[in-house]
């Protein structure tokens, strides 16, 4: 392994340990925020989107970007794994990085789904609505 491929490694895994960092207190902070949306029992999806000034909708960005990253640090290791021939060091980061990431999602997509991402989506399709219907007149 020549320096420019150790110094490679290294930075996909400073970063990938960033990621994790950030994803770590973001996936707290959801979880929080959908317990505190739990016990105020918001019936309507626009009470949930309006709740604290739109911090759903913050969140909602959120774990689009955290899923996006997850993503593209998947897809990265891959090409750099691919391009190792096999190498032992570069195939078990790919694979700890793939659990990792894979689980990061996981918990992303299962902490904005209820009640953020259904609220989302229930206020984007009658806002969508209201333009259509305001844009046929």
């Amino acid at each position: 392994m020549n320096e420019e491929q150790r110094v490679n490694i290294i930075s996909k895994i400073i970063f990938e340990a960033l990621f994790v960092i950030f994803s770590v207190i973001y996936l707290r902070n959801l979880n929080n925020l959908n317990k505190d949306l739990r016990q105020q029992n918001l019936t309507s999806p626009f009470k949930v989107v309006e709740y604290k000034q739109g911090i759903a909708i913050k969140y909602f960005v959120g774990a689009v970007i955290v899923l996006a990253i997850a993503l593209i640090l998947i897809w990265r290791f891959y090409v750099a794994t691919s391009k190792q021939d096999g190498d032992l060091k570069f195939v078990s980061l790919f694979l700890v990085s793939l659990v990792i990431n894979l689980l990061i999602s996981y918990f992303t997509v299962k902490f904005i789904y209820i009640p953020i991402f259904q609220s989302v989506l229930t206020v984007g399709f009658f806002g969508f609505g209201a333009l259509v219907a305001m844009g046929s007149n």
